[in-house]
């Protein structure tokens, strides 16, 4: 395992938003078996993370309009395959910010493209953003 930005691995914090919608996204599956392979999927996509924030499946994302973030936080979102779906529901999607300073990743929300065409509404984003980084500050 190399250095990332001179973190040997990276802390993992994740957020209430993100907590709730994975149980959401849980509940959607029918058979236990089906709701393991999700929770496997968010697990393996995590440890992916801790190793490589950059993700190559992950880019930078605007920051909703009205939201002063600090420097030293980027904005991104993953896309991912969802197990045992297919179409829109098949497509996920991570967003989280990542700190190369803090070696920290805070794990904001996680959606599938059936909820959200693009990505959800600057409203929303600005409350998740936010409450991540009022943690930062405590």
């Amino acid at each position: 395992m190399g250095l990332a930005n001179g973190c040997l691995m990276f802390e993992v914090q994740p957020l209430a938003k993100f907590e709730r919608s994975v149980k959401v996204l849980k509940k959607g599956f029918k058979s236990k078996r089906q709701q393991q392979q999700f929770v496997d999927a968010v697990i393996a996509l995590i440890r992916a993370l801790v190793q490589e924030p950059r993700h190559p499946d992950s880019r930078l994302e605007p920051i909703p309009k009205g939201l002063s973030v600090p420097n030293v936080w980027e904005f991104r979102k993953l896309a991912f395959d969802v197990p045992g779906t297919a179409g829109a529901a098949g497509e996920g999607r991570l967003i989280y910010l990542v700190s190369d300073r803090d070696c920290l990743i805070k794990l904001l929300w996680l959606y599938t493209h059936e909820e959200f065409k693009g990505r959800p509404p600057d409203k929303e984003l600005r409350q998740v953003l936010q409450e991540g980084l009022e943690k930062d500050a405590e």
